[in-house]
C-alpha cells in the first residue's frame, strides 16, 4: 500500500512465529498513546503477548477517505492471531483489476484448495463505494442548484423585460439626445450586474456562514476555498449577463420617434 516509514523499521520476515513479539504503530497511534515520547522501543500488550513497537507509518484511511484515521497497530502475519482464518490479500497491479479475478482465484486454489475466495473488488470500486452516499446527495443539491439557477435565470429575464417595457420613453430620449445602441445595451446589462451584486454579495456571506455544515459533505475540499467561491461569484454574473442580454437587445432597437409618440 505504500505506506510510508516514519521512524524505526518495517516488518520483516524475520519477525516469524518464534522471534521476539513487535508491532508497527501509525502516526495516529502515537500522537495518542505516547505523546511527548519515542514509542520506538516501547512495550505494549495485544492479542495477550507484549509486543515491542519497532516503527512508526504513515496513516491510512481505514473507514474512507471522509473519515479521519484512526489509531493503528500492525503485526507480522506469522505472529497475528485468527479467530476464523479470513485474511485480506491486497494484489497490486499495472493492468485492469478486474482481469486478475481468475488469475488469483486459480493462484490461491493452487495453494490451498480448501480456501473460499471472495469479495474481489479493486480500489476505485472500494473508494467510489465509501463516498458513495455523500456523492448522491451532492448530486442532489447539485440538480437543485442547477434548477434554482434556471428560474432564476427566467426570472431575471422576465424582470428585465417589464423594466425596459417601462422605460420605453426613457430609452427613446436618451437616444434622440446621442446616446448611442450600444451605450444603452451596456447600461440595461449594468444595471442588472448592479442589482444582481447586492444578491451575490449575500449568497458569499451566507455559504461562509454555512460553511460549518456543508463540511459533513466534502471530501478534501473547503468550504472556505476562496477560488470555489470567487468562481461561483463569476459564474452568477455570467448566468445574470446573459439574462440580461436579451432585453438589452431590445432597448437597443427602441425607436427614439416610436417611443415619444407612444408617450
Amino acid at each position: 500500500m505504500r505506506v510510508p516509514l516514519v521512524r524505526g523499521r518495517l516488518l520483516r520476515d524475520a519477525d516469524a512465529t518464534r522471534a521476539t513479539a513487535v508491532l508497527v504503530v501509525n502516526e495516529a497511534a502515537a500522537a495518542r498513546f505516547f505523546a511527548g515520547q519515542d514509542p520506538i522501543g516501547q512495550q505494549i500488550r495485544f492479542w495477550g503477548a507484549a509486543r515491542t513497537i519497532v516503527g512508526v507509518v504513515g496513516n491510512e484511511r481505514f473507514h474512507g477517505i471522509a473519515t479521519a484515521p484512526p489509531p493503528a497497530v500492525y503485526t507480522p502475519l506469522a505472529q497475528t492471531p485468527s479467530a476464523d482464518g479470513s485474511g485480506v490479500l491486497l494484489v497490486r497491479t499495472d493492468g485492469s483489476p478486474s482481469s486478475l479475478g481468475p488469475s488469483i482465484r486459480e493462484v490461491i486454489r493452487q495453494q490451498d484448495a480448501q480456501l473460499a475466495v471472495f469479495g474481489l473488488e479493486s480500489m476505485d470500486d472500494a473508494i467510489a463505494r465509501s463516498v458513495s452516499e455523500r456523492r448522491f446527495t451532492m448530486l442532489i443539491l447539485g440538480l437543485l442548484a442547477t434548477v434554482a439557477l434556471l428560474l432564476s435565470a427566467i426570472g431575471i429575464h422576465g424582470v428585465l423585460s417589464y423594466a425596459v417595457g417601462q422605460r420605453t420613453r426613457e430609452i427613446g430620449i436618451r437616444m434622440a439626445l446621442g446616446e448611442a445602441a450600444h451605450e444603452v445595451q451596456r447600461r440595461v446589462v449594468v444595471d442588472a450586474l448592479r442589482v444582481a451584486s447586492v444578491g451575490i454579495v449575500a449568497g458569499v456571506v451566507l455559504a461562509l456562514l454555512a460553511g460549518k455544515w456543508l463540511t459533513v459533505f466534502l471530501v478534501n475540499v473547503s468550504p472556505y476555498d476562496a477560488r470555489l467561491l470567487g468562481g461561483a461569484a463569476v459564474s452568477l454574473a455570467v448566468v445574470v449577463s446573459a439574462a440580461a442580454y436579451g432585453p438589452a437587445r431590445r432597448a437597443a432597437r427602441v425607436d427614439p420617434v416610436t417611443a415619444l409618440r407612444a408617450d
